[in-house]
């Protein structure tokens, strides 16, 4: 709960990309860096897995990590602070490698998260463990959004509150994975021996050839990744299309988080009640309908405060 929260500072879909157009950082570099967060949870991951999977206590890679992750995010926010003294390029360069260097960490931090999640979690209730996940921290980074990110962001000029957010997620961020290192492992039993680079990618390419459910999984993550590429885009379609100013980003999260918190009420009880099968058909459903509605904001069929639940639905959605 405490790194979602501290993770709100630096959100994705308006947080991050006004402050990357604010340097002038082109659309991919915006779109990318905004992906940092799912990126760096997913790339490193199968990289990871063969120094991990035989080990039988986790946690010690979590802490370095966690120390790694802390490094670089300081880097990250280190480059406002250096707005007008050194060129605004490697201002952007900056923060883009700090930032993308700390959410690759997080792709060795979130293998042993997950392993602590099997041993500590029954599978009949990790959709509940999931939900109540995601709604105790949206309300708190929705409550956030409206009372710390938007009067923030009106009282200092540029990059005087992008500072100021940075430093204050940054704070919460290392509180929580502080938090998290402080846990016993339990040791796993009956480990796989260790492979080699070449025996991890073979027995990897099996298991994609031979379970056709994986496949299927692992081929719509895929194509939600590139709807997710979109948007980061968002906020700033909504500041040209209907005026939004930079103080609106605070009910933008709150609307975001909001929707969040009301899907996932849902989203717990069909886990556990049904299965996690139709949770991908409706999320996908729903990247799909809210991808055509956005043409109708564009044509000017619909105002723009229902532009706040394009917020929502995508992050029910995600």
């Amino acid at each position: 709960v405490m790194f979602n929260t501290g993770m709100s500072f630096f959100h994705s879909r308006t947080i991050i990309p006004n402050f990357l157009n604010h340097l002038g950082a082109p659309s991919i570099v915006i779109a990318v860096a905004s992906l940092f967060d799912t990126i760096g949870w997913h790339l490193p991951q199968f990289i990871a897995s063969r120094y991990v999977i035989h080990r039988p206590l986790k946690m010690p890679i979590y802490r370095t990590s966690a120390i790694i992750r802390m490094i670089c995010i300081c880097v990250a926010i280190a480059a406002p602070m250096l707005y007008g003294t050194i060129p605004t390029p490697w201002v952007l360069v900056m923060f883009v490698a700090g930032f993308g260097a700390f959410a690759l960490a997080g792709g060795f931090a979130g293998l042993v998260f997950m392993e602590l999640v099997a041993k500590t979690c029954p599978p009949q209730k990790r959709g509940s463990y999931f939900s109540w996940r995601a709604i105790l921290g949206n309300i708190t980074a929705a409550i956030l959004g409206v009372a710390v990110v938007g009067p923030v962001i009106g009282a200092y000029h540029f990059p005087l509150q992008y500072v100021v957010l940075f430093v204050i997620g940054t704070v919460v961020i290392a509180l929580g994975l502080y938090v998290f290192a402080l846990q016993k492992e339990p040791p796993t039993r009956n480990l796989p021996q260790q492979r080699s680079m070449r025996q991890h990618v073979g027995h990897a390419r099996n298991i994609f050839s031979q379970d056709h459910h994986f496949r299927k999984l692992v081929v719509l993550r895929g194509l939600m990744m590139v709807w997710l590429a979109g948007t980061p885009f968002y906020f700033l379609f909504a500041r040209e299309r209907f005026g939004f100013h930079d103080t609106e980003i605070g009910w933008c999260i709150a609307a975001e988080l909001g929707g969040s918190i009301l899907a996932n009420i849902l989203w717990g009880y069909i886990s556990n009640r049904i299965g996690n099968r139709i949770l991908l058909v409706i999320a996908a459903a729903m990247a799909t309908v809210l991808s055509v509605g956005l043409l109708l904001f564009d044509s000017g069929l619909l105002p723009w405060w229902v532009f706040f639940g394009v917020f929502a639905v995508s992050a029910s959605a995600e």
